[in-house]
């Protein structure tokens, strides 16, 4: 299999800025749109980490919209949310919201 050569890189626009100032673009974003950046670029892969303002994390939106889910989604989902908190290093969360319905699914209900 052949090498890949080196690309140089000739950076614009945003590319250009600090990570302070990316950051706090991000930050003006919603979380999952502050997320979906990190596939940007490398140098953009863990900035959503340090954004500030709201996370809202909804089942619906990490499953899509299907109402058939069942218990092991519903876990998955949770340790997804607790994932993402371990993650997040930013300097406040203004507002923390996860939305979970548990329906029948729950061996508890």
């Amino acid at each position: 299999m052949p090498k890949r050569k080196k690309q140089n890189v000739v950076l614009y626009g945003m590319d250009t800025l600090p990570d302070e100032i990316l950051i706090a673009i991000i930050s003006c974003l919603t979380f999952k749109e502050a997320v979906r950046t990190s596939v940007l670029s490398r140098r953009r892969r863990y900035l959503w980490r340090f954004t500030s303002g709201s996370i809202e994390l909804d089942i619906h939106q990490w499953n899509g919209n299907s109402r058939s889910r069942n218990w092991d989604d519903v876990n998955r989902f949770l340790r997804w949310v607790v994932r993402v908190v371990k993650l997040h290093q930013g300097p406040s969360v203004d507002k923390f919201i996860v939305r979970c319905d548990f329906g029948k699914t729950s061996p508890y209900l």
